[in-house]
């Protein structure tokens, strides 16, 4: 494999995977903000899809807007099908030569499911996929910006401050 072609795919697989990490941290934080330690604590032994379906769940029940509740859930739910197809495929799968390119003979290179031949990412289909991440952990983090901001507002209001 050409040094610079591989240098291209880990940079970007691990700024992917960098910035999942960030959107995970965030879904812990909901969990830390607005339930309870032995919640929380349940929570960090679930793995992404079920935790990320709890935060829902939690941000559903929360007094707030919907104006502010929506963009997390829907944030949430786009970050659950990015996990489900993307981070799973390029966490666990190897980088090698595109079936297709060496069909025609071409130096293309993929990132292909052993469990299931039919799921594979090219580089371009990776980095729109790392597009849509960045789009939805802005859209995550605001919401949650937001939510805790009203809570605190709604704390304050009770407590008479």
């Amino acid at each position: 494999m050409i040094s610079t072609e591989y240098e291209k795919w880990r940079n970007l697989i691990g700024d992917f995977m960098l910035e999942f990490a960030e959107v995970e941290s965030s879904v812990l934080g909901i969990f830390e903000d607005f339930s309870s330690d032995v919640e929380l604590e349940k929570m960090k032994a679930f793995k992404f899809k079920p935790r990320a379906s709890n935060a829902i769940e939690l941000v559903t029940r929360l007094e707030a807007d919907t104006v502010i509740r929506t963009p997390i859930v829907h944030a949430l739910n786009e970050l659950i099908k990015l996990a489900d197809g993307v981070r799973n495929l390029i966490a666990h799968n190897p980088l090698q030569m595109s079936l297709e390119g060496v069909l025609v003979g071409s130096n293309e290179y993929e990132i292909r499911s052993f469990k299931d031949s039919d799921k594979a990412i090219t580089f371009d289909e990776l980095l729109a996929s790392y597009r849509e991440l960045i789009h939805f952990r802005d859209e995550l983090f605001h919401g949650t910006y937001l939510l805790r901001k009203k809570h605190l507002f709604l704390k304050a209001s009770i407590q008479g401050v």
